[in-house]
């Protein structure tokens, strides 16, 4: 199916791909000048009941691929990894879900071998954990900050170690969310 768009700032051609009775697209093509230069393609898979299991998507520029992210889900529908390319840093995202956790890994863009950023969340969706690297004239440290909530799942305090080194710097916040205290 090709339609032309002109809903927006400007008209743009889009082509949908289908290979299934159900009218699910595999594949979307983009035309946003509609000048005959693709400027963005898409691809994705479906299970038999429709939902997406992976979709791969690539941005153009000049006909140029600058951008190219691809995600999965697994059968409950949480995303279990994601990666992007965006012409100079290649990231990867990997989910882990356990025990009302969920743990989110940021994969090395750096060249370092190691993770850059790890979070973890309650199963309120409240990130109580996070730990990164923070560059610094001397090369990467590791920082970690905590989190803790009442159970009206408002903020009430966090830890923050700015240097890497295991020392803490504190910060209390009252339960409107103002800061009322710091070490």
């Amino acid at each position: 199916m090709e339609e032309l768009v002109t809903g927006g700032t400007y008209p743009y051609r889009r082509t949908y791909s289908f290979t299934d009775a159900d009218d699910y697209w595999d594949s979307a093509i983009m035309d946003y000048a509609d000048d005959g230069v693709i400027d963005y393609y898409s691809t994705q898979t479906v299970d038999a009941d429709g939902t997406i299991t992976s979709q791969t998507s690539d941005q153009y520029a000049d006909g140029v691929d600058v951008y190219s992210g691809t995600y999965e889900v697994d059968a409950d529908g949480n995303i279990r990894n994601t990666s992007y390319m965006d012409g100079v840093v290649t990231s990867v995202w990997e989910y882990e879900y356990a025990d009302g956790v969920l743990s989110v890994l940021r994969a090395d863009s750096n060249g370092d071998g190691l993770w850059e950023t790890v979070q973890n969340y309650d199963s309120f969706g409240h990130l109580i954990y996070q730990m990164y690297d923070t560059p610094t004239s001397d090369g990467m440290i590791d920082s970690l900050q905590t989190w803790s909530y009442d159970a009206r799942g408002r903020r009430l305090g966090g830890n923050t170690d700015t240097l890497g080194d295991g020392t803490f710097e504190w910060e209390q916040w009252s339960v409107e969310g103002y800061v009322c205290g710091s070490m």
